[in-house]
């Protein structure tokens, strides 16, 4: 009922869909652990009578978690278009004009490396988001560096905006 709440419910969980829960970095995660067990699966096989299930059983339940895990992101944003009565989603690509001079605060994230689900090499940084759901962005300068303005799908100067967005848009900060 809280229409602020509601807003940040929806951004917060575009969020982590786009960066902690994005397909790739949860398939990675499951590729880690894969590896690390893998070579005991045969042990527990033979040391547990009890433990029915083999090595090509537990490749098949490894692989319809990285099923889940690739399919999750695409039921999560349709479930959140229903329940909210969204009017659907778009991509926003986010850029900076030199990746020494500052950073993207987006919603939640600073847009960074350090960021979980955020790649090495940051920008241009791609997320999906809703229509019509407030994105905010904040230029970020660091060391002796200021912020100019905003270029692409808009412009502005001031460092901070609030952006009702209802399609694809691409937004790079000076």
């Amino acid at each position: 009922e809280n229409e602020a709440y509601k807003y940040y419910f929806i951004t917060r969980f575009a969020d982590l869909l786009n960066t902690t829960f994005l397909e790739t970095r949860v398939v990675e995660k499951i590729n880690h652990f894969q590896s690390i067990y893998a070579s005991e699966i045969d042990e527990n096989s033979r040391r547990w009578s009890d433990f029915t299930a083999n090595y090509d059983q537990w490749i098949n339940d490894v692989n319809r978690m990285k099923d889940f895990a690739n399919n999750r992101p695409e039921h999560q944003r349709q479930h959140l278009i229903e329940k909210f009565n969204l009017d659907g989603e778009f991509e926003l690509e986010v850029d900076i004009s030199h990746s020494d001079h500052g950073y993207i605060h987006l919603n939640t994230l600073d847009l960074t490396s350090e960021t979980d689900g955020v790649n090495e090499e940051v920008y241009p940084w791609k997320g999906i988001y809703f229509k019509n759901i407030p994105v905010k962005l904040t230029a970020h300068p660091i060391g002796n560096y200021q912020f100019s303005h905003w270029s692409g799908d808009v412009e502005s100067l001031n460092p901070e905006l609030t952006l009702y967005l209802n399609n694809d848009t691409y937004i790079k900060a000076h």
